[in-house]
């Protein structure tokens, strides 16, 4: 293992054997609240290019950052579409599923499109504005959004089957709901 502090970078060499992985997760694993800052800063910049990319990588990241700066989202990352609003909030994968949980609390249709952006369905982007003050303006309880969370979806871990569903539902809560980064995302939309 090789790590470079300066371009924060670590190179690794492949292990000589390895053993099956085996991951108790369902569907995608969450991406952390830097990570995506990171790819924003990336995009919405015009900062030199990271070292690391070669000039197929580099190419790549020209073409994203021009396209990012045609979507002209601004700070509130809001696009509008046919009767929805796309929404790129740039927070982590557990903020991300907050927003989700908050949006379907106060009756809204969502769509995630990980790891980045929400689909909501039948608003115009005022309309969004004037629901993320309604949000903002309404102390909601992490235990509060988590009753809507499918059972199945509680359990992640080896023995969650036999665990009661309200234990479920308080860890969930803990582990899975970042009110404060969803409610600062909220913010820029309303600012």
């Amino acid at each position: 293992i090789e790590v470079n502090t300066d371009s924060r970078t670590v190179f690794v060499k492949p292990a000589a054997a390895s053993e099956k992985t085996m991951f108790a997760s369902k569907g995608s694993f969450p991406v952390h609240r830097r990570v995506v800052e990171r790819a924003h800063e990336l995009l919405a910049t015009e900062a030199s290019l990271p070292d690391q990319l070669d000039k197929v990588g580099a190419k790549a990241l020209a073409v994203a950052r021009a396209i990012y700066r045609n979507m002209d989202t601004g700070q509130s990352g809001l696009l509008a579409r046919q009767n929805a609003v796309e929404w790129l909030p740039w927070v982590g994968s557990v903020a991300l599923d907050t927003l989700a949980l908050l949006l379907k609390h106060v009756g809204c249709t969502t769509t995630l499109i990980r790891p980045f952006g929400i689909v909501v369905d039948g608003i115009d982007t005022q309309a969004f504005r004037r629901l993320a003050q309604q949000i903002i303006d309404v102390d909601i309880a992490a235990d509060e959004l988590v009753k809507s969370v499918d059972g199945d979806f509680l359990m992640s871990r080896k023995f969650d089957a036999f665990l009661p569903e309200a234990l479920l539902r308080e860890r969930f809560a803990k582990e899975h709901v970042a009110l404060g980064e969803a409610l600062e995302a909220l913010a820029r939309v309303v600012s």
